[in-house]
C-alpha cells in the first residue's frame, strides 16, 4: 500500500535516552542481536559485513571507515565491514540478489526503499525490530517508519545521513555587504526571490561570480517534496492512489521556478556548477563562499560546519508562500537489508549500532552528518556554531512535522517536464497535466504487478 504524507502531531513525545552501545547489544536477544563489547560472543564465527554506500567522496569515505572500523574494535571484534561504494543504484543491487550474490547491508532513500520492497529486494526487518533493544520502535518517529515501510511493514532503518528536512541557510557576510539584516532572513518565496536578485551577482544574465540563489537545488530539486510542501499542497490521495499534480499551488511554484532560472540564465548557472558543485564539499558554492543562500536538509550545517569552519552562515525555517515552521522526517537515507544477505546476523547488529548515539557521534564528528532518532537527538553533542542545535530542536519547534510521499515509482516526468517548462517549450499548467498522467500510468501498473 503506498504511504500518504500526513501531519505528525508530537505534543508529549517524550525523547527516551537508549543504553549505551555495549550494554543496549548486550541486553539483546535472538538472531541479529548478539552480546557486544570488546570481547567476541562466545563461540561467535567471523563474518564479513558487505556494505554498499551511495557516499564516495574522499572524506565521506574515510568517515564511513572510521565508523565501521570503531563497529568492530569496540562492539563486534568478531565482524569486519567491508565498504562498497555503489551510488545507490537499484539495477546493480537487483542484478547482485537476482544472481545470488548480494551484500548485507545497502543504502538508499526515498522511493528507492519502496520499489526495492516491491521487487522483493530487499527484506523486511520487523521481526528483527520486534527483538531488538537498540533499534526500538519507539526509537524513532511514525514519519521516519512510515516512509521506510511498504504494505505495513518496514524495510529499512534510519541511519547514516538521515534527518530534518528543509532548513534555509544563508551567508551573514553576503547579506551584511548588501545591507541586508543577516539576523531578519526572507521567511516567505516572495522575499526570498526578492532578497536573491539583490544578493546575485553580477547582473543576472551574465556569467555568475555569486549566486543568489538556485530554486532546483538540493532540497529544492524535488519539486513534490520542498516545494508541494511550501504551498501547502497534498497531491497524492492514499485512499483511491490517485495523482494529482494540477493544482494551483503547483503552478505557481514551476511558475515561480522558471521565472528565477530563466532570469539568471541556464547556460550561467551550468557553468557556475560545473566550477562549483552542489551540496557541500570544501569546493562546493556554499563552502566557498560563491553562493549566497540555499534551501537544504539537516546535513548541510554539520557538513559545512567541517569543511568551512570559517564560514558564517545563518539557518531558519524553509521559506513557503506564507511564512511556516514545518519540516519533513523520514525521506532521507536509510539501510536496508537485501535479500539472500550472507550475513543477515551480523548484518543487523551493525545496522543497530549505526542508530546508536555513539555511531552518530562518530559519524557527526568525522563527517557532519546525523542519523537522526529520539535518542540521538538527545544525546548527540554539537558545537554551538555548527547550526546543529537548530537541526536537533527542529522536529519538537515545528508547528508541522510531515512524512513525505513515498510511492513505489520515481518523478522523472516533473523533473523531465520542468527543464521544459524553464526552456520555454510547455507552460506550467501543461507540464504538470502531462506528468500528472504519466506517473499514474506508473502507479497503476505498480499496483497491479
Amino acid at each position: 500500500m503506498a504511504i500518504s504524507r500526513r501531519r505528525l502531531a508530537l505534543a508529549g513525545v517524550a525523547l527516551s535516552a537508549g543504553p549505551g552501545v555495549a550494554g543496549a547489544l548486550a541486553a539483546c536477544g535472538g538472531p541479529g542481536s548478539r552480546a557486544g563489547g570488546n570481547t567476541p560472543v562466545q563461540g561467535a564465527r567471523p563474518a564479513t559485513v558487505q556494505f554498499w554506500t551511495n557516499w564516495g567522496s574522499q572524506f565521506q569515505l574515510d568517515g564511513q571507515n572510521k565508523v565501521n572500523q570503531t563497529f568492530t574494535a569496540q562492539v563486534a571484534p568478531e565482524v569486519t565491514v567491508e565498504l562498497t561504494h555503489f551510488g545507490a543504484s537499484m539495477d546493480k543491487l537487483i542484478s547482485a540478489v537476482a544472481g545470488g550474490t548480494p551484500p548485507d547491508v545497502t543504502t538508499f532513500s526515498g522511493s528507492a526503499v519502496t520499489q526495492m520492497a516491491r521487487k522483493s529486494t530487499i527484506q523486511s526487518l520487523d521481526e528483527r525490530i520486534g527483538r531488538s533493544k537498540v533499534a526500538r520502535r519507539d526509537k524513532f518517529y511514525p514519519a521516519q517508519l512510515e516512509a521506510a515501510s511498504w504494505n505495513g511493514k518496514v524495510y529499512a532503518l534510519p541511519a547514516w545521513e538521515h534527518g530534518p528536512a528543509s532548513f534555509h541557510f544563508w551567508n551573514r557576510a553576503h547579506f551584511q555587504e548588501k545591507g541586508l539584516d543577516p539576523a531578519k532572513p526572507p521567511a516567505t518565496l516572495a522575499e526570498l526571490r526578492q532578497v536573491a536578485e539583490r544578493l546575485h551577482e553580477p547582473a543576472p544574465g551574465q556569467p555568475i561570480t555569486r549566486l543568489g540563489w538556485q530554486p532546483l537545488a538540493e532540497s529544492g530539486e524535488n519539486l513534490l517534496n520542498y516545494w508541494a510542501t511550501a504551498y501547502n499542497v497534498t497531491w497524492y490521495d492514499a485512499k483511491n492512489s490517485k495523482i494529482s499534480l494540477v493544482q494551483p499551488g503547483l503552478v505557481a511554484a514551476v511558475e515561480l521556478i522558471a521565472a528565477v532560472t530563466q532570469r539568471i540564465g541556464p547556460p550561467h548557472l551550468a557553468d557556475f556548477r560545473k566550477q562549483y558543485p552542489l551540496w557541500n564539499a570544501a569546493n562546493g558554492a556554499s563552502a566557498q563562499g560563491a553562493e549566497s543562500m540555499k534551501v537544504s536538509s539537516y546535513v548541510s550545517a554539520g557538513v559545512l560546519f567541517k569543511n568551512a569552519p570559517a564560514l558564517k552562515l545563518g539557518i531558519g525555517w524553509a521559506p513557503g508562500e506564507k511564512a511556516q515552521k514545518v519540516i519533513q522526517l523520514g525521506g532521507a537515507w536509510t539501510v536496508s537489508m537485501p535479500t539472500g544477505a550472507p550475513q543477515p546476523d551480523a548484518a543487523f547488529r551493525y545496522m543497530e549500532y549505526l542508530t546508536t548515539p555513539e555511531a552518530n557521534q562518530l559519524i557527526q564528528d568525522s563527517i557532519g552528518w546525523v542519523g537522526y532518532n529520539k535518542d540521538v537527538a538527545q544525546k548527540l553533542k554539537v558545537d554551538p556554531a555548527s547550526n546543529m542545535p537548530f537541526v536537533m530542536e527542529a522536529p519538537a519547534k515545528a508547528d508541522k512535522v510531515l512524512a513525505p510521499v513515498v510511492l513505489p515509482i520515481g518523478s522523472g516526468p516533473v523533473n523531465e517536464g520542468l527543464q521544459k517548462v524553464i526552456a520555454g517549450e510547455t507552460s506550467a499548467r501543461e507540464m504538470l497535466s502531462q506528468a500528472q498522467q504519466r506517473m499514474q500510468a506508473a502507479l497503476d501498473e505498480a499496483s497491479r504487478n
